[in-house]
């Protein structure tokens, strides 16, 4: 209701929030709890509710609920950065089976479809594509088929060592003071609001 009510009076929905950003007062609202049922086999029961097939407590995952407004200004501000990002996380189409490709060190998964710079090197986001994010599975691929290529490589008289974790809560230990830090460090000279 939220997007519609917003979509209805989308140029005004726009003016507002531009007003918001450039007083440089603009506060992101609190995200909201929204608990939602992780993979377990769900059913309504007699009574019409909504209930774990099997008794006893449901598994639940909290999710964060992030309003509109502060949804448009963060996609604004990836947009805004996305080149100095992209660049920064190394170019995931390189190919893995290169030695030189795997000395570098790059982010796969949940990035933005981009082309090389012909001027810097750097890589450069089509604004205006309608495809925003790269193919996941294709990242994915390449990131589980790197160390199996890099064991393949190595002769038999290395030793081969392949660690593979995940890092649980990631995303809850990122605070607003580390993101504000690593945000900042992508500023550059001549940027509005650069002490540079």
């Amino acid at each position: 209701m939220e997007l519609d009510r917003a979509a209805a009076n989308l140029p005004d929905f726009i003016s507002q929030l531009s007003q918001q950003l450039q007083s440089g007062q603009y506060k992101p609202a609190d995200l909201k709890l929204v608990p939602a049922p992780k993979s377990q086999r769900w059913h309504i029961d007699t009574e019409g509710l909504w209930q774990p097939l099997q008794s006893g407590r449901a598994k639940i995952r909290p999710l964060a609920h992030v309003a509109l407004v502060d949804q448009v200004a963060a996609t604004a501000l990836l947009l805004c950065l996305s080149e100095r990002v992209e660049t920064v996380q190394g170019d995931p189409r390189g190919d893995f089976r290169s030695a030189s490709v795997r000395q570098s060190v790059m982010s796969y998964g949940n990035r933005l479809f981009c082309d090389t710079s012909e001027e810097g090197g750097g890589l450069v986001h089509r604004w205006g594509s309608s495809k925003l994010y790269r193919a996941y599975f294709q990242d994915y691929r390449s990131f589980l088929r790197r160390p199996e290529t890099v064991a393949a490589a190595a002769s038999d008289s290395d030793r081969v060592l392949i660690v593979q974790t995940d890092l649980k809560q990631f995303y809850d230990r990122v605070t607003p003071t580390a993101l504000h830090a690593e945000v900042s460090k992508l500023r550059r000279a001549g940027d509005r609001g650069s002490d540079s």
